[in-house]
C-alpha cells in the first residue's frame, strides 16, 4: 500500500512539473496583460498603417467604361474609400482625351505603368476598331491630393532649367539611336506627356513629332538619378527616387 502511495505521489509531482513548464513557456509567448486563452498575433510597426495613408501603397484599380460616338472609352476607378476626388479627376481627364483624340469608333484604353507611393501613371492609347494604334498619351495622378500631375510637379519650385536637362537627354538618345530628326526637340513643358516607372521617367513623342517614321512613337527613359539635381523638397520625384 505504501509503495502504491509513493508511485501515485511521484506521478502527481511529475505531472505538476510538466504543467508548470508548459505554463512558463506560454507566458514567454504572450505579452504582459494579454489574454492567454487565444493566440497573440504580433504586428510589425510598418503594418500598423496609421500614420501612413493607404495611398502610400498600391491601390486596387478596376476599369469602367463609357460609350462616345461609338467608341468604347475605358477609364480607371479606385476601389477604396476616400478616393472620390481622385476618381472624379481621372474620369474627367479620360473624357478629355476622348474629346482631344476626336474618337469615332474604336477603343480608348489604358495600361497601368506605375502604382506606388501615392502616384498613379497610365499610358493611354486610342486604337481603331481593327486594333491599329492611332495615337497615345499619358496621365499621372497624385492620390494624396486627387490632382493630375504635370512635369513641373516632379521638380518643384526653384528647380532650375530642368527642361533644358531633359531636352539634352532626349537629343542624345535620338543621336545614339540614329533616328532622322525632322524637327527640333521641343521644350519639355506641362504639355509634354510622361510616365512614372520604377526605372525612371519616360517621355512620350508621337510619330513624326520629332523623328521620321522609322522611329515610330518614341518612349525615352530618363533615370531619376540623372535629374536628381533638379528635384527640390516639394518635387514629387522625392517619393520614388
Amino acid at each position: 500500500m505504501n509503495r502504491m502511495r509513493l508511485v501515485t505521489a511521484y506521478m502527481l509531482a511529475v505531472a505538476f512539473a510538466l504543467l508548470a513548464f508548459a505554463l512558463s513557456g506560454c507566458a514567454k509567448k504572450t505579452k504582459p496583460g494579454s489574454d492567454t486563452s487565444r493566440p497573440v498575433y504580433y504586428v510589425e510597426p510598418e503594418d500598423l498603417a496609421a500614420p501612413q495613408s493607404i495611398v502610400r501603397h498600391s491601390l486596387p484599380i478596376m476599369a469602367k467604361s463609357a460609350s462616345i460616338n461609338g467608341c468604347t472609352v475605358q477609364y480607371p476607378y479606385i476601389c477604396s474609400a476616400g478616393m472620390d476626388a481622385l476618381n472624379i479627376t481621372m474620369h474627367s481627364v479620360f473624357m478629355e482625351f476622348a474629346d482631344e483624340f476626336e474618337v469615332n469608333g474604336g477603343k480608348l484604353g489604358y495600361s497601368v505603368e506605375f502604382n506606388r507611393y501615392g502616384l498613379l501613371s497610365f499610358l493611354v492609347t486610342y486604337r481603331s476598331e481593327s486594333g491599329q494604334l492611332i495615337c497615345s498619351d499619358a496621365a499621372n495622378f497624385d492620390c494624396d491630393t486627387g490632382r493630375r500631375v504635370f512635369v513641373s510637379d516632379c521638380f518643384g519650385e526653384g528647380a532650375g532649367s530642368y527642361s533644358a536637362s531633359l531636352r539634352a537627354i532626349v537629343e542624345r538618345n535620338v543621336a545614339v539611336n540614329g533616328y532622322t530628326v525632322i524637327s527640333g526637340i521641343p521644350d519639355i513643358t506641362d504639355e509634354s506627356p510622361f510616365l512614372f516607372t520604377f526605372g525612371g521617367l519616360i517621355l512620350l513623342y508621337r510619330e513624326y513629332e520629332i523623328c521620321s517614321a522609322d522611329a515610330g512613337e518614341l518612349q525615352i527613359r530618363i533615370r531619376y538619378d540623372s535629374v536628381s539635381e533638379h528635384v527640390t523638397g516639394s518635387g514629387l520625384l522625392n517619393r520614388v527616387n
